[in-house]
């Protein structure tokens, strides 16, 4: 089996670190990679978030599977674009890959159905104030505090 996995960090390293000890693994590529993944993979200087860039590369290594592991990419919907393209894959299509990309839609979709883990609130302020170093926040217990910024706030969320 021929992969291609798409990322460069510590994660992917791992990923193809565990695939080049199966027997079943013929080839590794990877995009981008890094110095590290180099040695057990060829590395293809492909940004993990250029969606066209990856899917070219996979029309020409044809790979068997494709893994995708970063959540950029994952939200940007590129195991759909590689599906549709009929690309085996793995990694969580974008409307299942939105709930790790995005914390606070996350929040939001638990608070909406009443799901554990919603004991914090989302603090929204203005830019402005946040920018000028008006304001820190720390979101505990449901309340968003707010307060003039004199030293680092400690919070233990």
């Amino acid at each position: 089996m021929n992969i291609l996995v798409v990322g460069g960090g510590g994660r992917e390293h791992a990923i193809i670190t565990a695939l080049s000890k199966s027997p079943k693994v013929e080839k590794i590529w990877a995009a981008p990679g890094n110095g590290g993944i180099s040695a057990l993979a060829e590395c293809f200087p492909v940004k993990a978030t250029d969606l066209d860039g990856i899917l070219g590369l996979a029309k020409k290594l044809n790979p068997d599977f494709v893994f995708v592991a970063p959540d950029d990419p994952l939200v940007m919907g590129m195991v759909d674009r590689l599906n549709e393209a009929g690309f085996r894959t793995f990694g969580p299509r974008a409307n299942a890959a939105i709930l790790e990309g995005s914390k606070v839609f996350s929040k939001a979709l638990m608070k909406k159905y009443s799901r554990w883990g919603v004991k914090k609130e989302v603090a929204h302020y203005e830019t402005e104030e946040i920018l000028n170093g008006k304001w820190s926040t720390c979101a505990l217990s449901g309340e968003a505090l707010q307060s003039p910024v004199t030293a680092s706030p400690s919070c233990d969320v």
